[in-house]
């Protein structure tokens, strides 16, 4: 829930030249927000439908990283079989997707060539403390 807190920790984590990798979804890839499963709580799914590009290297820069590179990706492939787990799997979503793993795999590699970018890609490096030369 706390997203600047967590990158202040990883901040604290890295070495002076660590760089650290940040996916996410796509919040303006409005489709999305309807697909992923959000709790309000720290439960092993997303807190939150995702964010801009904006938004997530403002939080970076706060808590002391340079963002370097960014990008979106995803397929339709990848798209549809989120589409699957959520509008037919349901509740059981978990043992359905273990079940049918080979036939999502088959769906999501077919559909693979066709961009559908829901989720973005920062990357940022720890930003160096400059000391004023005596």
């Amino acid at each position: 829930m706390d997203s600047a807190g967590a990158l202040r920790q990883i901040h604290e984590l890295l070495d002076e030249h660590g760089f650290v990798y940040i996916t996410t979804p796509d919040r303006d890839w409005q489709a999305h927000a309807g697909n992923i499963r959000v709790s309000r709580f720290e439960d092993g799914w997303h807190v939150r439908n995702g964010y801009t590009f904006e938004q997530l290297e403002a939080v970076l820069q706060e808590a002391g990283f340079e963002p370097i590179d960014r990008l979106r990706f995803g397929t339709l492939g990848s798209t549809v079989v989120t589409w699957i787990q959520h509008r037919i799997f349901g509740s059981w979503i978990d043992p359905l997707t273990i079940l049918c793993l080979p036939a999502l795999k088959l769906i999501s590699w077919v559909l693979a060539p066709w961009r559908d970018t829901h989720t973005i890609f920062v990357l940022a490096r720890k930003r160096r403390v400059t000391t004023p030369e005596a």
